[in-house]
C-alpha cells in the first residue's frame, strides 16, 4: 500500500515537472515580497522577494522562484473562484503561532485563484493552535 502510495506521488510530480515549461509558454509572472518565513507542501522557505508563476489557462501548478533567494518550489494546487473580481493580486497565508503556511494565490483583475492543498504539519499546527489567523501579501505584475 505504501509503494502504491509513494508510486503514485512519483507520477504526480513527474507530470508536473513536465507539465511546466509547457505552463510557462502562457504563464503570468507576478512579484512578491515576503517578509517573513514560510511553508509551501512540507518546504520552508525564507523571507525574500519571489517571483511567483501561475498559468492564465487553470493550470494546477503554481512555481515560486526566489528572486534574492535560493528557493524554489512547484505546487500543485485546486482552482477557487472568487465572487468578486479581486482589483489586486495577493497571496494569503495561514498563520499558526510564528509559521506561515502559503494558502491561496490570487492574480489581479482575475476571478480564479489557486487554493494550496493543506500539509499535515498545517493541519496539526491548526488542531494544536488556540486561534489561528491570515496575512496577506500583495503581489505586482
Amino acid at each position: 500500500m505504501k509503494n502504491h502510495a509513494l508510486n503514485i506521488f512519483a507520477m504526480l510530480a513527474v507530470t508536473a515537472l513536465l507539465a511546466t515549461p509547457l505552463a510557462f509558454a502562457q504563464s503570468e509572472y507576478l512579484t512578491a515580497v515576503i517578509p517573513f518565513d514560510f511553508v509551501v507542501g512540507d518546504q520552508t522557505l525564507p523571507a525574500g522577494s519571489y517571483q511567483v508563476v501561475c498559468s492564465p489557462n487553470g493550470s494546477p501548478t503554481v512555481t515560486l522562484r526566489g528572486v534574492d533567494v535560493k528557493a524554489v518550489h512547484i505546487a500543485l494546487t485546486q482552482a477557487t473562484r472568487s465572487a468578486k473580481l479581486p482589483k489586486e493580486g495577493k497571496l494569503i497565508f495561514n498563520r499558526y503561532g510564528n509559521s506561515n503556511f502559503l494558502a491561496q494565490v490570487w492574480r489581479p483583475g482575475v476571478s480564479q485563484g489557486n487554493l494550496l492543498p493543506t500539509s499535515k504539519t498545517e493541519r496539526e499546527m491548526a488542531a494544536r493552535a488556540a486561534r489561528g489567523g491570515t496575512t496577506e501579501v500583495a503581489v505586482s505584475r
